[in-house]
């Protein structure tokens, strides 16, 4: 049996309904995994929001670029420790764990995978 951990994030209204769209944590988990692939191994760079900005000394540095207002949601979601693992080597570039999973909702929409209804 697969080592699974519960993690946290914050999600927009549309990125909640997105994941609610979805069927489970497991089909969300296979979302996160092939994101992971596309954005490491792909050099997928089409981003709905811009995710780091560079400097001259530093990588990136994290930033929430969501709009000053905007209501953000506490989800959720069961992973397995696979997929935890990509996902912190994302974290270590610089990368916030809520800019990783809307973009892997907003990736999922591109690919037909999600509805935003």
């Amino acid at each position: 049996m697969e080592k699974e951990l519960l993690i946290k994030f914050n999600l927009s209204a549309l990125g909640v309904r997105a994941k609610n769209w979805l069927s489970g944590d497991r089909e969300f988990a296979l979302l996160m995994e092939l994101f992971v692939d596309a954005y490491l191994y792909g050099n997928y760079r089409d981003f709905s929001l811009q995710p780091v900005s560079t400097m001259r000394f530093r990588n990136s540095i994290i930033r929430d670029y969501s709009k000053k207002n905007e209501q953000k949601y506490r989800v959720q979601c069961r992973i397995p420790l696979q997929v935890w693992r990509q996902l912190q080597l994302l974290q270590k570039k610089g990368l916030s764990l809520s800019w990783i999973c809307e973009e892997a909702l907003f990736f999922g929409w591109k690919k037909n995978m999600v509805s935003a209804a």
